[in-house]
């Protein structure tokens, strides 16, 4: 585990996926935590009760049209934090001090996990020229 995650409130690595078994990454995500939390995908809260799920399609769309790309996005989704890389990865980790069942979204007051909801969106320049 690095620093960020120990510094995020991140537990332990539950699953990490590759977005390109999905068609978007919002499937991904969904598909992802209802595998971890043994449920239908239908029984999950809509994510986009908790970010702009079509932004964040849009944001990793381009991906599958460039070569590389240092995107990055955290967010927490239930009782996890995911991390979204422009490389292609979705990573899972379960959030320490959230008890099983601790739904955190929109309406609940202000708890540590919903304090770290809006996390990072980082796009640097391509290292083409090294």
């Amino acid at each position: 585990m690095s620093d960020d995650d120990a510094d995020s409130g991140s537990s332990g690595l539950v699953s990490t996926v590759s977005l390109d078994e999905y068609g978007t990454v919002t499937e991904a995500v969904v598909t992802t935590i209802a595998t971890i939390e043994g449920v239908t995908t239908h029984e999950l809260p809509p994510l986009r009760t908790y970010l702009d799920a079509d932004a964040l399609d849009n944001l990793f769309a381009r991906r599958r049209q460039a070569t590389e790309s240092k995107v990055r996005i955290g967010f927490i989704y239930l009782d996890y934090e995911v991390v979204v890389t422009g490389d292609g990865d979705l990573t899972v980790f379960e959030l320490d001090g959230v008890e099983r069942g601790g739904r955190v979204g929109p309406g609940v007051e202000s708890t540590a996990a919903a304090s770290r909801i809006a996390d990072t969106v980082y796009d640097a320049p391509s290292d083409e020229n090294e």
